[in-house]
């Protein structure tokens, strides 16, 4: 079922007139109470083509065949009420029109008004039903992750609808966890609710790989108690980001991470605004070597709200790279940056860059963190580590 991954706005056109063809005709079988008169076939088939074509406009109008079928969602089903809502003021002016002209009825209104409804309900069920199979079938795909979600507020069903768009993974939200005791065996966006202290139980039953707090202002306290109960049950533990980091307003599966030190810290991150840092790095060419690893990447997110007057990334991994630059675009505020791909231990290309670039300070992070694999491969540690570290201290 491939093909359910992308299916082509063509088809999902057709699929729709084809769905409001049978809608007309079932129509008037229950106008009929299944008993159509034979002398009703001919305006039947008048009324098809008319139909049809009106609606046909409307969709075009409205693109309520442009969304992605398997990420449907109430957009597509406003879409298509918008559409088909649209669509009927038309046919009864041309219907009405014909009746006074011809004197006969050309579409009984009750047929209209039963189609109406029938064609929404069709039109919105194929693409639940084709989204529906493309989980299906990718689930047996992948390697399912069983995911509780801490919160079940707003933030929680949008965390649980990112996970099920993600594309590389297959998760699979067994459970919703929360404190109010009211909200207890309820059902959130078809998922279960239980209370925190389930959470062995629910680990167990669901065999869960992952658990996600969802919820925005957590006291410490709580978060501590979570993660030490996760660490017992050999559960990864992840936090959604603050709303305001959330890029265009969306919550992205990228920004989902592990628990840093910070979250479970018995006190509230001390937050540096030092003018010193400030004047230091305003309006001067910043070089960052490792930028793409984990300290290189959060220094260039920090270092970025100075404004320096270029930064430079500099790290070896490509993919890294181009998701640090990507984050750096979607940025609401311009940034200058240049992204290097290459290794800090290529004298050559390290005086390349000192000379075209000309930093004024260089954030060195480019390094072999590992030490237990380092151990075992102590000539790349001492080359990257130790010499990689003396070209950038010389240049």
């Amino acid at each position: 079922m491939s093909f359910l991954n992308n299916i082509p706005r063509w088809l999902v056109i057709q699929t729709d007139l084809l769905l409001c063809s049978i809608s007309l005709i079932f129509s008037y079988f229950l106008r009929h109470n299944f008993e159509v008169p034979p002398n009703h076939w001919n305006s039947i088939w008048i009324a098809l083509f008319v139909v049809l074509t009106v609606k046909f406009i409307f969709f075009l109008v409205t693109k309520s065949y442009a969304g992605i079928i398997k990420y449907t969602s109430v957009e597509d089903g406003k879409r298509i009420l918008y559409a088909v809502t649209l669509s009927l003021f038309p046919i009864l002016i041309i219907d009405y029109t014909v009746t006074r002209v011809f004197n006969h009825y050309f579409i009984p209104f009750g047929v209209l008004i039963i189609d109406y409804f029938i064609s929404i309900f069709f039109m919105a069920s194929f693409r639940v039903l084709a989204k529906i199979l493309y989980y299906e079938n990718k689930n047996t795909h992948n390697q399912q992750i069983n995911v509780v979600i801490y919160g079940a507020g707003e933030a929680g069903v949008i965390t649980k609808k990112t996970l099920l768009q993600d594309l590389n993974f297959s998760y699979n939200v067994v459970a919703f966890l929360d404190d109010n005791p009211q909200k207890k065996s309820s059902t959130i966006s078809g998922t279960k609710v239980y209370l925190v202290s389930d959470l062995e139980h629910i680990a167990k039953k669901y065999k869960v790989n992952l658990l996600i707090i969802a919820i925005q202002k957590l006291n410490y306290s709580k978060r501590n108690e979570i993660v030490e109960i996760c660490l017992s049950l050999g559960i990864k533990t992840r936090a959604i980001p603050p709303i305001q980091d959330w890029i265009n307003g969306e919550l992205s599966n990228k920004q989902i991470k592990d628990i840093a030190i910070e979250d479970i810290l018995e006190r509230a991150t001390i937050n540096i605004e030092d003018p010193k840092i400030s004047n230091l790095i305003y309006k001067n060419t910043i070089l960052v070597t490792g930028a793409a690893g984990s300290i290189g990447s959060e220094l260039v997110r920090q270092i970025i709200h100075y404004k320096p007057k270029l930064i430079i990334l500099y790290d070896q991994a490509e993919t890294p790279l181009y998701e640090l630059e990507n984050e750096l675009i979607q940025l609401p505020f311009n940034i200058r940056y240049e992204a290097i791909i290459g290794d800090i231990t290529n004298l050559e290309r390290m005086e390349c860059v000192f000379k075209e670039f000309k930093p004024t300070i260089v954030y060195h992070a480019a390094a072999y963190k590992h030490v237990p694999l380092m151990e075992e491969n102590p000539a790349e540690a001492i080359s990257v580590n130790i010499n990689g570290t003396k070209i950038l201290a010389d240049l």
